[in-house]
C-alpha cells in the first residue's frame, strides 16, 4: 500500500512520532488490528476510536490516523495527525483506487443489491480474477475500507 509519510501527504495530515514502515491494511476496529495494519482513530456517537489506540498498537498497528493530539500513547508510532478523520480515510482510499488498474463494478439500487453481487462474482469467478467484499460495506466509512 502506502508508507506512512505517503500517508501523511495523502491525507495533509502531520506525523507524530514517525519511523519506517509499510501499511498493510487500513482498520478501523482494534480487534481486528494485524501486524502491519494502520488503525484508523473514529469518533463516533458512542465511542471514540482513539480510546482504543493502545490496544490497536499492542495488536501489532505500524500506525494510526488520528484527530486528537491528546490520544497519544507511549507504544503509537507513525502517528498521522488530521483535522478529520473521515476526511483522511476518503482521501487515502482515492489515492488507493487511482493506483490501480483493475475494473470496479457497483451494483446500485433499493432491493437485491446483494444478490447481485453475489450472482456476478461466481459468474465471473472462472473467467477472470475477481474480488467480493465480504459484507456490505455501503456507508461513508465501511466504502473506502
Amino acid at each position: 500500500m502506502f508508507t506512512p509519510q505517503q500517508i501523511a501527504e495523502i491525507v495533509r495530515g502531520r506525523i507524530l512520532k514517525g519511523c519506517d514502515a509499510r501499511v498493510a491494511r487500513v482498520i478501523h476496529d482494534s480487534r481486528r488490528i494485524e501486524p502491519g495494519d494502520l488503525f484508523i482513530a473514529i469518533k463516533g456517537e458512542r465511542t471514540d476510536g482513539h480510546a482504543f489506540l493502545a490496544q490497536a498498537f499492542e495488536r501489532g498497528a505500524c500506525g494510526a490516523i488520528i484527530s486528537d493530539e491528546k490520544a497519544v500513547r507511549e507504544n503509537a508510532r507513525n502517528l498521522i495527525l488530521v483535522d478529520d478523520v473521515i476526511v483522511a480515510l476518503h482521501a487515502l482510499a482515492t489515492a488507493w483506487r487511482r493506483q490501480m488498474s483493475a475494473t470496479f463494478v457497483g451494483v446500485t439500487g433499493t432491493c437485491g443489491k446483494t444478490t447481485t453481487r453475489s450472482l456476478l462474482y461466481h459468474l465471473l469467478e472462472g473467467r477472470m480474477s475477481v474480488y467480493s467484499a465480504p459484507g456490505n460495506y455501503n456507508t461513508e466509512i465501511g466504502l473506502p475500507l
